[in-house]
Parts: structure tokens; sequence; C-alpha cells
């Protein structure tokens, strides 16, 4: 296994939930993200949307047994435990009402943003192997553990920014995924 298949799984497993007003999940960070892609007038209430884009942040590894040795018999190495800090940069984008009868409130942006994030979470929360089976299964999960760690799901928020009739706000979720690689 190794990072661009724990990628990948997360991807699938984030898109698949078809979170509301996020309207699709990169593996990586795109170089170039088509306006197309936010289809603003897809979510909820219409004028809002999200594009995703995971990024692995750190990884680090560690031998969780002591492998056995002896002078007559191979040696037999221990199970590695593989750590991953991956952030999952939110895109969002909120089309400023116009011809408007009534006011709208200033901070109504916000809304659609949360219900997003909240989604996210709650996906995360869902299951902690990300759909790739259970820890006890044969083979083991892909995913052995996902924002199970104390202190996991920190969300980072930026102020949001007006421009060309929008309000821009890039947000990322940051938790750990854990891998486990048996020996061979």
């Amino acid at each position: 296994m190794s990072s661009a298949t724990v990628r990948a799984a997360l991807a699938a497993y984030l898109e698949a939930a078809q979170i509301p007003g996020l309207n699709k999940v990169h593996p990586g960070p795109p170089y170039w993200a088509d306006g197309s892609e936010w289809n603003l007038a897809a979510t909820p209430g219409g004028g809002a949307g999200a594009i995703a884009a995971l990024h692995i942040i750190e990884e680090s590894e560690r031998r969780l047994t002591v492998p056995a040795v002896s002078i007559n018999a191979p040696s037999f190495g221990g199970a590695k435990m593989v750590t991953y800090k991956v952030g999952l940069m939110v895109f969002y984008q909120w089309l400023l009402p116009s011809n408007q009868l009534e006011p709208v409130e200033e901070s109504a942006w916000t809304d659609p943003l949360d219900a997003i994030i909240d989604g996210i979470k709650a996906r995360l929360r869902a299951d902690p192997n990300c759909g790739t089976g259970s820890p006890t299964g044969t083979p083991p999960p892909t995913i052995w553990e996902s924002a199970q760690e104390p202190g996991d799901l920190k969300v980072q928020r930026d102020l949001p920014r007006r421009l060309n009739g929008k309000v821009l706000s890039w947000n990322v979720i940051e938790w750990t995924v854990i891998e486990m690689i048996q020996p061979d």
C-alpha cells in the first residue's frame, strides 16, 4: 500500500457521500479548477457550492513489533503503522444576491458553508475505516483508522473575500489517518 492508495480511498469515500453543496472531491490539489465544478445552482437554496482537494500534509512510519531474530531461521519483520496527517481543502463560493426585493442577512453566506463542513465531518465520523473494510477482515482495510485520534477533525476557516460578485472562503479540515502494513 502507499500514500496514493490511501489518498484514492479517502477521495472515493468522501465523493460517494454526495454531501449537498460539495460538488467535487479531488484526490490531490488540482493545478486548475474549472469554474463549472462549483455548480453553484445545485446547492439546496442555490447560489453556493464547494469543491475539495485532499492533501497529505505529513506522514510517518513506525514498527509495531520487534522482528524475530534467529541464527538458523530467516528474520520475520513486524507490522508497520503509517500515520498520515491529511488536510481536505474546501474551496467555497457563494453568489452575492442581486435584484433582491428583500434585504439579505450579511452573514447568510455562512449557512451553506457550515452545512458542507458539517456534512464532511459527519461522513468522517460515520466509518473509521472510510469504507475500506473491517479491521478484523482479511485482507485488512486500506485505512486502519481515520479521524479517531485525540483532537482530530480540526477545522481552519479562512476569512471571507469578496470578488466579482461572490464571497470566497477557503477552509481546511485536518485529521489523522492510520494505515497498517503487514509483513509479506
